[in-house]
């Protein structure tokens, strides 16, 4: 298209450039003023990170809200999260969003709870173990006896009716995608039949 043709479209593109460029200048200005904030918050400038969680707080309650079972225990989960962030500040390197990396933290805080809550409400005997061994007197010792952390977490959070997707994003591990989320979760159930196969066997 010749220059000549361009002509009737030009004052569209001078006010399109006119919208567009307060907005990504604002974008720019905004960013940059947030990594001044987060150089300022690895420092240990408690201030910096009172202005970034003060931004922040409202999307990360709802992070933490997501993943526990009441308000209480999603503002406890944002607090114990804060503390943690505070304390490794060091280990945030920039290389994503400062409310990126808190989402993280956020969602650990918030399985922590969960896993605290869990293990108390399966703190019930379980029938006929004692038989074989005294020291599994409790459902909780009992799957922490015979299963690792991680396949506890798995099985917690598939107890909560959490999708193959959701744990393996929750647990944010490199060698648990969602098909081997499944392949573990079954495993894990085909050792519990066993295990409880036995116990019944006594």
């Amino acid at each position: 298209m010749a220059i000549p043709d361009l002509l009737p479209y030009l004052p569209l593109t001078l006010t399109l450039s006119a919208l567009v460029l307060p907005i990504l200048l604002y974008a720019l200005e905004v960013s940059a003023e947030e990594r001044r904030l987060v150089d300022r918050f690895r420092a240990g400038d408690e201030d910096a990170f009172k202005k970034l969680v003060q931004k922040y707080r409202a999307q990360l309650l709802s992070v933490a809200r997501r993943y526990s079972n009441n308000d209480q225990d999603a503002e406890d989960a944002l607090q114990n999260a804060l503390i943690a962030a505070w304390q490794y500040r060091a280990t945030f390197h920039g290389n994503a969003k400062f409310s990126t990396w808190m989402h993280r933290i956020v969602v650990n805080a918030a399985i922590k709870i969960k896993q605290k809550r869990s293990a108390d409400q399966l703190d019930t005997n379980l029938p006929e173990a004692g038989k074989r061994d005294e020291g599994i007197s409790t459902l909780k010792d009992f799957l922490r006896e015979n299963l690792s952390a991680e396949d506890q977490q798995i099985l917690l959070l598939t107890s909560e009716d959490y999708s193959a997707p959701e744990i393996s994003h929750i647990l944010n591990l490199p060698h648990l995608p969602p098909a081997t989320v499944r392949k573990r979760l079954e495993r894990i159930r085909q050792k519990l039949q066993k295990i409880l196969g036995d116990h019944e066997g006594l």
